[in-house]
């Protein structure tokens, strides 16, 4: 191949790499916060609420993240992993995903496509004056 058209096939390629890389990058992420977790509890501070009511809880010492959402004097934590078949599940500013399987969930954790037919669960939450407590294992 002649080096000309070696590197404009390269410049095509690198071009479109960056601007699919833009597109993705300007979707609507959610906050990733990391969460205290000890005693099976997780421990996150109110100020993380300042920006917005839903964020994403995340922690070393458990195996998936756990979807936050204030509602007006009160907070939903829902476990991120489908109700299908365990997978992870990935967020958008108002439903859940399942890209294994493609069930979706609303931000109450009902489900709005299947193959899932149960709801996500919901932790058992706990609050204090500064902090919410997500009760690991305990659900409601």
């Amino acid at each position: 191949m002649e080096r000309r058209i070696f590197l404009q096939k390269s410049c095509l390629a690198c071009g479109s790499l960056l601007l699919m890389n833009a597109s993705l990058s300007s979707c609507s992420t959610l906050p990733l916060v990391q969460g205290k977790t000890e005693d099976q509890q997780m421990f996150i501070s109110k100020m993380e609420f300042a920006q917005g009511n839903v964020i994403i809880a995340r922690s070393n010492k458990i195996d998936t993240d756990i979807l936050i959402r204030k509602k007006e004097n009160s907070f939903v934590a829902l476990r991120m992993m489908c109700s299908h078949e365990e997978q992870p599940l990935t967020a958008t500013a108002d439903q859940l995903h399942c890209v294994s399987h493609g069930s979706s969930f609303n931000m109450e954790g009902e489900v709005l496509r299947e193959p899932a037919t149960k709801p996500l669960k919901k932790y058992r939450i706990t609050e204090t004056e500064n902090a919410i407590i997500i009760h690991l294992n305990q659900f409601v």
